[in-house]
């Protein structure tokens, strides 16, 4: 049994090193009118997609609970970003439109939203603003003032 103890430890590592979690993938259903909702996100945030084959508008609509930071794009192309705003006010509301082509349906999408604790001095809040579009990879410098964060992979349905 010893000299296949070497042989059966390596096909067990072997088989581990073979699995990969299985990402879970929102669907994202079309209302009827071309609009699809993430509701009750956390921060009592709502993201309003309005899509169609020559245009989007995404609306963030934050509670007024906290100041939170929103990016969309591409999970496969990350350079390709539809929203990004580090900065939404408590209570606000922030709309992105693209006029010269929509969303891809069908293709995965990530969506990352975070909510700044309250302690966040307001000087860390411009240095957060001033990521701009650099949003996604730039806060993962200031995640000591992240209180909660959500990541997620979707996909608009037809």
């Amino acid at each position: 049994m010893r000299k296949y103890l070497p042989i059966l430890l390596l096909v067990f590592f072997a088989t581990l090193a073979g699995c990969e979690k299985e990402e879970n993938i929102i669907i994202l259903q079309n209302n009827g009118s071309n609009t699809y909702t993430f509701d009750n996100l956390i921060g009592n945030v709502r993201i309003n997609i309005y899509n169609t084959p020559y245009s989007y508008d995404i609306t963030v609509v934050n509670g007024p609970g906290s100041v939170v930071g929103c990016a969309i794009r591409e999970k496969n192309s990350p350079s390709t970003i539809y929203f990004s705003d580090s900065y939404i006010y408590k209570g606000s509301t922030e709309t992105q439109s693209s006029s010269v082509a929509g969303m891809l349906v069908g293709h995965d999408l990530e969506l990352k939203l975070v909510v700044y604790k309250s302690t966040v001095s307001s000087a860390v809040y411009r240095l957060i603003e001033m990521l701009g579009i650099d949003f996604w990879d730039g806060i993962n410098d200031y995640k000591e003032n992240i209180a909660e964060e959500y990541v997620a992979v979707f996909v608009l349905d037809e």
